[in-house]
């Protein structure tokens, strides 16, 4: 880490000297392609002298967004890398070094190589498959849709996955990528839907001449109607769906609490880890401003904003639990619903009346059926 400090320091003081007003006059031939830095570049080296790494990348960017130069482009590359961000600053320094006939950056090409090299050395690359058109996170942050057409680069170390879709429960997977390596992780989405597979079709000698199934048409047979329609739905069963998609929401939603809860203690520990006198490693004042590696700041943002995750994974968690708890003890029995939609089926009885002979020759017997 020592080694790495130092490089990062070396290489920032050459490219801050060669940055300067008049350094950056003189590398610039007259009638150049390199414009004069502005007000705003200038504040950003200042603030990087001082230490000030957030505030010079703010500055940076504000200045590429009036002059989008290459120049201003690998600083704010080498401003990210000051603050861990090992991805933004991967792809702007990459970005800004492919201008290689820009007389800036062939200056300092030899100082901007080290640098690039040090930052993959902190990144991985993992690659995504599963269900097309699938949305992909990483880390909490959109990452693209499947198919991907090239690998996602990621910090190296453990990675949160989230995948969803429309029609299927969500999936988070934590992942482990090594630096320099590549990770692979196949994704299978299970559906919503819990219709049972359709029955097979009854052969064509079975069927009416209007295409109702002839053992379903005798009107006496429970279960059917004058016309052989089938029973009516069975009332409860929405409860009984509903209830299971809460469910599965809810144990996502605990999976996805009980992740940010591991990735919010691995953070928090990383960051208050001490040295070998038993001092804090990492140090914020009153400011904001850290004071140690490059990745203190990284740990404190990455622990904050996985407690945020952590508290609503396990808010929905409690939330989508309780619906399915009420669904379930709401819903009607199976078999109160089945003798309701039985006894609602059967046959009314009609009143008849009649007369006959007796027994015998004498005498009429009359009954009736009401």
């Amino acid at each position: 880490m020592d080694s790495i400090l130092r490089c990062a320091t070396f290489s920032f003081v050459l490219l801050s000297l060669l940055a300067a007003p008049g350094a950056a006059a003189a590398a610039a031939p007259a009638g150049g392609a390199e414009p004069a830095v502005d007000e705003a570049y200038r504040t950003g080296i200042e603030m990087r002298r001082r230490g000030d790494d957030r505030g010079a990348l703010a500055a940076f960017q504000k200045s590429y967004r009036a002059n989008p130069v290459p120049r201003t482009l690998a600083q704010i590359g080498l401003a990210e890398q000051a603050l861990g961000r090992w991805v933004d600053a991967e792809a702007h320094l990459t970005e800004a070094m492919k201008a290689t006939s820009n007389p800036w950056i062939v200056k300092n090409h030899a100082s901007l190589e080290p640098a690039l090299t040090t930052i993959g050395g902190h990144l991985g690359s993992i690659a995504v498959e599963g269900p097309r058109g699938a949305a992909v996170d990483v880390n909490g942050a959109p990452a693209g849709t499947l198919p991907l057409d090239h690998a996602l680069r990621v910090p190296a170390g453990t990675v949160v996955l989230s995948v969803r879709a429309p029609g299927y429960v969500p999936m988070q997977r934590i992942a482990t990528v090594a630096a320099e390596q590549l990770a692979r992780e196949q994704i299978d989405l299970v559906s919503l839907s819990q219709a049972p597979p359709g029955a097979a079709e009854p052969p064509p000698s079975a069927r009416t001449s209007g295409g109702t199934p002839a053992a379903l048409v005798d009107p006496a047979l429970p279960g059917t109607g004058e016309a052989g329609q089938p029973p009516p739905g069975q009332p409860g069963l929405w409860h009984r769906r509903a209830a299971w998609t809460a469910a599965g929401l809810g144990a996502v939603a605990l999976i996805t609490g009980a992740t940010f809860h591991f990735i919010h203690e691995d953070k928090l520990s990383s960051y208050n880890r001490k040295d070998a006198s038993n001092a804090d490693v990492c140090n914020r004042d009153a400011a904001g401003h850290f004071f140690g590696p490059a990745d203190c700041a990284d740990d404190y943002n990455g622990a904050a904003s996985a407690k945020t995750g952590l508290i609503v994974g396990y808010t929905a968690a409690v939330v989508f639990g309780g619906v399915s708890a009420a669904l379930f003890l709401t819903a009607p029995s199976e078999r109160a619903a089945s003798t309701t939609a039985s006894r609602s089926r059967l046959p009314s009885p009609e009143r008849v009346l009649g007369c006959g002979p007796g027994p015998g020759q004498l005498g009429i017997v009359c009954g009736g059926l009401f």
